[in-house]
């Protein structure tokens, strides 16, 4: 069994003579509401003995936030430290990325701090304030740690979309006549005699 998300249905329904195509037909022909109108389920299709079989299931994703932590559990890099981070790069500021951020430039300071201190080292390049302004500017090594950073962030992601296909494909399937809650709800489970 294969799961699809509803923009992959919609892309594959627009060929001619696909599955996906087919099955879209087969539930119009029983005035089933298109499963790829938006706000509809997603679909999930598979070979069986007697064709493609499709299902309802609510459409969902799996959201996964990445962050690093010290020996105590305590995160020092997570998606508002990459932000930052990225911000010094474009601002060339700590004080006009978090500004650009709408955080407190104290707030902005013991991000990188913390970030340094779990670290080890410094990841920016920071020249004092003066009649010209001070700056930061990520370091060599901090780009790299940046890169490396959105690499990890992709992959664990990548996994984890993976493994909602897979947990989805394990759903027990139901047929399209009479399987839907709404349909259960309705049907008497033990008429009392």
């Amino acid at each position: 069994m294969t799961s699809v998300t509803v923009a992959a249905a919609k892309q594959m329904a627009g060929s001619a003579a696909t599955p996906v195509a087919d099955g879209l037909m087969a539930f119009r022909q029983k005035g089933i509401a298109d499963p790829l109108d938006g706000a509809g389920p997603a679909c999930m299709f598979g070979a069986g003995d007697k064709g493609y079989i499709f299902g309802y299931i609510t459409p969902m994703e799996v959201r996964v936030k990445i962050s690093l932590v010290d020996d105590d559990g305590n995160p020092f890099m997570g998606p508002g430290v990459l932000r930052l981070l990225e911000q010094v790069a474009l601002q060339g500021s700590i004080n006009r990325a978090a500004k650009q951020m709408r955080l407190s430039y104290p707030k902005a300071l013991k991000m990188v701090n913390r970030l340094e201190k779990s670290l080890g080292r410094r990841v920016l390049l920071r020249s004092r304030g003066g009649p010209r302004g001070g700056g930061a500017r990520l370091s060599a090594w901090t780009r790299q740690f940046l890169h490396q950073y959105r690499e990890l962030e992709s992959a664990i992601k990548g996994d984890a979309r993976r493994e909602l296909d897979l947990f989805l494909s394990r759903l027990p399937r139901d047929d399209l006549e009479g399987s839907s809650p709404a349909d259960q709800e309705s049907t008497p489970q033990h008429p009392e005699s």
